[in-house]
C-alpha cells in the first residue's frame, strides 16, 4: 500500500510540474520576455524592442513592413507547433498516469516534446537573424544599447521601453509574441 502511495504522490509531482511548464514553454518565452536566470533578453524581447524603439532607430516603412512580414510568418509556423506539444503532454500525463509506470517510454514522450520545443526555439532564432540583417550596424547597435538599459527592469519599473506596462498583467494575450 505504501509503494502505490508513494507511486501516486510522484506521479501527482511529475504531472503538476509538466501541466505548469508545458504552457510556458510552449510558447518559447519561459518567464516573460527574460530567460530563467535573469541574464538577458529572449528573442521576443529584442522583436518587441524593434517595433518599440523602431522610430528612434530611424526604421524605414521597408525595414518595418518586412520584419512584421517576418513576425507573422514565425508566429502561423509556430502555432502548430505549440498545439502538438500541448498534444503530446497530454499523452505524456496519460504515461504518468498509467497503472504501471513506464520511464522508457515516459523519457522518450520527454524527448519529442524538447524536439518540438526546439523547433520553436529555431523558429524564433531564425526570425531574429532575419530581422537583424535587415538592419545596419549603427540601427543594430542602437537597439541592442536600449535592450540593456531595459536589462532587469523587464518593461515595468524605470525600463525606457515604450513597451513598459504592456505586459501579460495589463491583458496580453500570453504565448501571441510581439505585435506588430
Amino acid at each position: 500500500m505504501k509503494d502505490l502511495v508513494n507511486r501516486n504522490a510522484i506521479i501527482a509531482v511529475a504531472a503538476s510540474l509538466a501541466l505548469v511548464a508545458a504552457p510556458a514553454l510552449a510558447d518559447g518565452k519561459g518567464h516573460g520576455d527574460w530567460d530563467d536566470h535573469g541574464q538577458g533578453p529572449h528573442l521576443g524581447h529584442m522583436l518587441k524592442a524593434l517595433k518599440a524603439f523602431g522610430e528612434e532607430l530611424g526604421l524605414s516603412d521597408a525595414q518595418k513592413a518586412s520584419i512584421k512580414e517576418k513576425v507573422v510568418s514565425m508566429k502561423a509556423e509556430i502555432e502548430p507547433l505549440r498545439e502538438e506539444a500541448q498534444a503530446l503532454h497530454k499523452e505524456l500525463f496519460a504515461l504518468l498516469s498509467a497503472k504501471k509506470l513506464d520511464k522508457a517510454k515516459v523519457k522518450a514522450k520527454h524527448a519529442e516534446i524538447q524536439a518540438v520545443y526546439q523547433k520553436i526555439a529555431d523558429k524564433h532564432l531564425d526570425t531574429a537573424l532575419e530581422a537583424l540583417e535587415l538592419l545596419t550596424a549603427d540601427q543594430r547597435t542602437k537597439l541592442f544599447e536600449r535592450i540593456e538599459e531595459c536589462k532587469g527592469a523587464m518593461c515595468e519599473g524605470d525600463c525606457p521601453c515604450p513597451e513598459k506596462g504592456k505586459g501579460k498583467e495589463k491583458g496580453k494575450e500570453k504565448g501571441k509574441g510581439p505585435a506588430f
